[in-house]
């Protein structure tokens, strides 16, 4: 069973705890706590006395992986491509345009028009990051934005 529902969790009778993707901790039996599982996951430090399953195997013995394992080259482009795929295409575009139309778009006069195109969207999205990190959404801004817009 896979949950982070501790009820559910203090029913069983071996626990894994996992922190980014990784095994940190494995519990059984009376050692499976809320406060065990919790230090667990947030401070991703196993416990100072092992827990000792069944085969007597302990959360530091690897379960039969080696030790320096390293993820295959599709899973390393997937992990770049996730977090910075963004960046990536939009370096690709410009790139492609330059080639295309390098005496039209790699122009100074074109790089201020994009900047001042651009100018009340990045001035709006800092106005809103604020809210955002204080965790508080403020959808009304769109509708601000508009109206000023008609004015």
């Amino acid at each position: 069973m896979i949950s982070s529902d501790f009820e559910e969790l203090l029913a069983c009778d071996r626990v894994l705890v996992m922190h980014q993707g990784r095994m940190v901790d494995e519990l059984v039996g009376a050692a499976i706590t809320e406060d065990r599982m919790l230090r667990a996951a947030y401070e991703a430090v196993p416990p100072e006395t092992p827990t000792l399953h069944p085969t007597g195997a302990t959360p530091d013995d690897n379960h039969g992986l080696a030790e320096n394992t390293r993820p295959s080259a599709g899973l390393m482009i997937a992990r770049v491509a996730s977090k910075y795929g963004t960046v990536i295409a939009l370096l690709l575009l410009i790139l492609a345009f330059g080639v295309l139309k390098g005496d039209l778009f790699l122009t100074s006069g074109n790089f201020v028009d994009i900047a001042s195109d651009v100018a009340i969207g990045a001035i709006i999205a800092c106005g809103l990051t604020v809210p955002l990190i204080a965790n508080e959404f403020d959808l009304s801004i769109g509708y601000v934005a508009s109206f000023a817009g008609s004015l």
